[in-house]
């Protein structure tokens, strides 16, 4: 069975909703300390609410596009004000479905920032040996789109492809340090991000047999920061219930 204790410690963005709130959530259930970083104050409070231990509950609002170029020295300051980190999942990242006919550089540019650089910030910031504990571990959130791609999302699926791609690379590079990299990449996962999408008409619900929930990729994502995870690094962990296998087999 997966559990910590309170001296595992676990930085997680976009904390405030979906995914990553309910990783925030579980983690906390299993016993460790939790950082929730968001922007939006109440739904931090409420989550701290909703944990069973609410002194293992800390609480960072920030706004993580605003100042790109220093969130390593953020998360450096993070170590100082609560101690060394055990992990960091970066759970934080926006979507938005638009023909390339109509892309619009600055909405592409936001989605780029946030779901790629701002995590590739935080981990220069984690990787710092000042920072992070022993047998440390980081996840990112990708999707199935950065993998077999999706009309609409061309630049969403390009910011999920290379995060995918870059944590090979950093799983090399990251080895010697003693810390393991991998990324969860779901389908459509029911979160305020996709049901924006289905009210929309971007998603038609009806021909979508595979939409899972938040506990989902919480429950891997916790597996995956335990030592019960220690042998798997470098990896894309596709979770969709088997639906691009299927999708793929019935083409």
């Amino acid at each position: 069975m997966v559990s910590f204790d309170s001296s595992d410690i676990f930085l997680i963005t976009g904390a405030s909703s979906g995914i990553g709130q309910s990783t925030a959530l579980l983690l906390n259930e299993l016993g460790a300390q939790v950082i929730a970083v968001g922007r939006n104050k109440n739904a931090l409070l409420n989550l701290r609410e909703e944990c069973n231990k609410k002194e293992n509950l800390h609480i960072e609002i920030k706004d993580l596009l605003s100042d790109i170029e220093n969130l390593a020295l953020w998360v450096k300051s993070l170590k100082n004000k609560y101690g060394k980190l055990k992990g960091l999942v970066c759970s934080a990242g926006i979507t938005h479905t638009e023909p390339i006919k109509l892309l619009d550089y600055g909405k592409s540019k936001n989605i780029i920032d946030i779901n790629y650089f701002v995590p590739i910030m935080l981990t220069k910031g984690f990787i710092d040996k000042r920072v992070h504990s022993n047998n440390a571990s980081i996840i990112f959130l990708g999707s199935t789109a950065g993998v077999t791609g999706k009309e609409g999302l061309t630049i969403y699926s390009a910011s999920k492809g290379a995060i995918i791609s870059s944590v090979k690379s950093m799983a090399k590079e990251l080895e010697t340090l003693n810390i393991r990299v991998n990324v969860v990449s779901p389908s459509l996962i029911n979160s305020p991000m996709v049901q924006a999408e289905i009210s929309q008409g971007f998603i038609d619900i009806d021909k979508e047999l595979y939409i899972g929930e938040p506990i989902d990729i919480a429950n891997i994502i916790a597996f995956l920061m335990s030592s019960s995870g220690r042998w798997i690094n470098g990896q894309n962990i596709i979770a969709d219930k088997g639906a691009t296998l299927f999708k793929m087999k019935n083409k």
